[in-house]
């Protein structure tokens, strides 16, 4: 029996987007991942990170995104941990 697939959080998609590209539209949030409460999201997500989301409107679009210092800062934060972790010992069963 194959093992079902688990489905990322909205909130863990959004931001893996967000860090990838620098922002999302909510054309995109719709078209790539079906998420049509991009604004809630958005919302969850600052709440929980204490982040100040820069919010535009671009041709009839609303553009989210974060200071792009504070992305960098994650970005590096997220390749510290890697090459921890990649250095880390496996567990071996």
């Amino acid at each position: 029996m194959a093992k079902k697939k688990t489905k990322k959080p909205q909130r863990q998609i959004i931001s893996e987007h967000i860090l990838k590209y620098g922002h999302i539209t909510r054309n995109e949030a719709i078209g790539l991942y079906r998420i049509t409460r991009l604004a809630a999201v958005i919302h969850s997500i600052a709440k929980i990170t204490n982040a100040s989301f820069i919010k535009e409107e671009r041709d009839g679009d609303y553009v989210y995104s974060l200071p792009w210092p504070y992305i960098e800062e994650l970005r590096a934060y997220l390749a510290l941990r890697a090459v921890d972790n990649r250095n880390a010992p496996a567990f071996i069963h």
